[in-house]
């Protein structure tokens, strides 16, 4: 539990964050993180999943698997909950899946125009422009 005190003057009840004796809402070194969070006030989830994992780059697999930890840590100090953080993965899974689906479409064309090559040359038919 954490060691902070509330408004109220009780203890806060919130679970601390990994390692530490605050949650994320009393622990000093957060307080630039909350100061961003409180200033996006209402809107979505992702803009507050931006802040806290950076930019969402779903490039290439070690852009997705850099999120994939940075939201690891996210929800492990408890600034994310881990609902969302399912979802935010869920998405970036089959957005990666998608990614290397084209990729492999890309060099079955590529094998598939190679192969009529070949097979044209060993018929000796001429190259087409």
């Amino acid at each position: 539990m954490c060691l902070a005190t509330t408004r109220a003057g009780t203890r806060c009840r919130a679970p601390v964050l990994v390692g530490e004796s605050y949650c994320l809402s009393h622990h000093p070194a957060y307080e630039q993180k909350r100061r961003q969070m409180r200033s996006l006030g209402g809107q979505a989830t992702t803009s507050r999943l931006r802040l806290l994992t950076g930019a969402i780059d779903y490039g290439t697999p070690e852009a997705t698997r850099r999120f994939g930890e940075a939201l690891t840590r996210a929800v492990i100090r408890n600034e994310v909950p881990p609902a969302r953080a399912t979802a935010a993965w869920a998405i970036a899974e089959g957005v990666e899946r998608l990614r290397a689906g084209v990729e492999l479409i890309a060099r079955m064309d590529a094998l598939e125009a190679q192969l009529d090559e070949l097979l044209r040359e060993e018929a000796g038919i001429p190259h087409e422009s």
